[in-house]
């Protein structure tokens, strides 16, 4: 079962809970549509690295569903990076977009620094499958991008597992951060 049907199986369930505001499944699937519809205006396509600098907001997670909706590859980023170390990772992801989620969840597109596309985004993109980018500090103290088959990530929710309230606290460029988001969303 993928995302999106899993989260459209509980619409009138809550998803999230942010400033006090209650956000169901319908709503977050809903924006997500609306996201795409735009981004999709605005030229992001298949394939193309975006890079999501926003914290775990209604607009951010719309965000993610329509990039993996669109096909494209994304690369959740927390606000809290010194714009220096977002700017090396951007770059690092060789992100072709960047969505700017403000604090009050109203977001923005700009060009990013793009580059020559990695083989394997070419491979995703062969096999009609989304991506997603965490990174890691490895031994060295460096970032490094992992470029993760969104359609393989997501199979660890497969089966239903017990429902819990979550409170969001690793970063969303963390893998336990997007683990705790998906872990939670798929399960009510």
């Amino acid at each position: 079962m993928g995302l999106r049907t899993r989260l459209a199986s509980k619409p009138a369930a809550v998803a999230c809970i942010w400033r006090d505001e209650e956000r169901t499944y319908d709503d977050l699937l809903r924006a997500g549509d609306r996201l795409a519809a735009d981004l999709r205006s605005t030229g992001v396509t298949e394939g193309d690295v975006v890079a999501v600098v926003g914290d775990y907001s209604p607009t951010m997670i719309a965000a993610l569903l329509a990039l993996f909706e669109l096909g494209a590859v994304a690369v959740p980023l927390p606000p809290s990076l010194q714009p220096g170390d977002r700017d090396a990772k951007v770059r690092i992801a060789r992100a072709d977009h960047v969505i700017s989620i403000e604090a009050d969840d109203t977001w923005t597109l700009t060009q990013g620094p793009g580059g020559d596309r990695f083989d394997l985004v070419d491979t995703l993109v062969q096999r009609g499958h989304p991506g997603l980018v965490v990174f890691t500090s490895g031994t060295t103290g460096e970032p490094k991008a992992i470029l993760h088959d969104f359609e393989h990530f997501f199979h660890q929710f497969d089966v239903a597992r017990r429902g819990n309230v979550t409170l969001a606290f690793f970063l969303p460029d963390h893998m336990a951060g997007l683990n705790t988001l998906f872990y939670a969303l798929c399960n009510g």
